[in-house]
């Protein structure tokens, strides 16, 4: 299966290189972070996204954009005022998507957060809209949830995933405690599965569909899908 070829050579299921056009998207909005023109940053992004469609825009501008920014932000090349305003601007982007993407009555139930101690929330946001680019339902909860609140809100949500966002992982095994404490906290169902990145090989469990729209806008290592059966 494809999902299960790109574990083995290391690509992304469903994933697109960005286009030449992209690219230079993403030189552009680096150098708008600089100038501090948070309009113009914005007006660019949704111009990409109306231009190329959603997932070509995550795909080729917000993802590449996102860790250019840390980059930078790591290199120097930005402060984190620039970072901030860059952030803010995708994260209004993303948020406008999250809301206008419809999807069917029967479409499977996924749950995105972050896990307590994660703060950073932009790629988490970026998981959900890609999920509803792929017709999954989707219900988004933030930042710095405890694993019993994420449960419960699975459970009340009937959700058939919960996705996990982690951008830094310093620390492996406080972080590999507390996703087993979310898995060991979600309400049991059958016909569940779940992905995870390389960086996390402890469950190896995937669904072609959630690792699809999982990984069209999360780096390689940087994510965790914990099954909710």
């Amino acid at each position: 299966r494809e999902d299960e070829a790109a574990r083995r050579d290391g690509t992304v299921p469903g994933h697109r290189d960005p286009s030449p056009a992209a690219v230079g998207d993403v030189e552009h909005a680096v150098q708008l972070a600089q100038a501090l023109d948070g309009w113009g940053l914005e007006g660019l992004l949704r111009r990409s996204a109306a231009v190329a469609g959603m997932a070509a825009f995550l795909d080729g501008l917000a993802e590449p954009l996102l860790q250019r920014l840390e980059e930078e932000r790591d290199a120097g090349g930005l402060t984190i005022v620039q970072q901030r305003l860059a952030t803010l601007a995708l994260r209004r982007v993303l948020d406008g998507a999250l809301l206008s993407l419809s999807s069917p009555p029967d479409a499977p139930h996924l749950l995105v957060a972050t896990p307590a101690g994660e703060r950073e929330e932009l790629e988490a946001l970026l998981v959900a809209t890609a999920a509803a680019v792929e017709h999954w339902r989707v219900t988004y909860l933030g930042a710095d949830l405890a694993a019993s609140d994420i449960a419960v809100a699975a459970g009340h949500t009937a959700a058939r995933a919960v996705g996990l966002s982690v951008t830094r992982c310093n620390d492996r095994e406080p972080l590999l405690a507390e996703l087993r404490r979310v898995r060991a906290s979600l309400p049991r169902r059958p016909a569940t599965s779940s992905w995870t990145s390389k960086a996390i090989p402890s469950w190896t469990t995937a669904d072609a569909s959630i690792s699809s729209a999982w990984s069209r806008s999360t780096p390689a290592g940087r994510g965790r899908i914990a099954s909710s059966g």
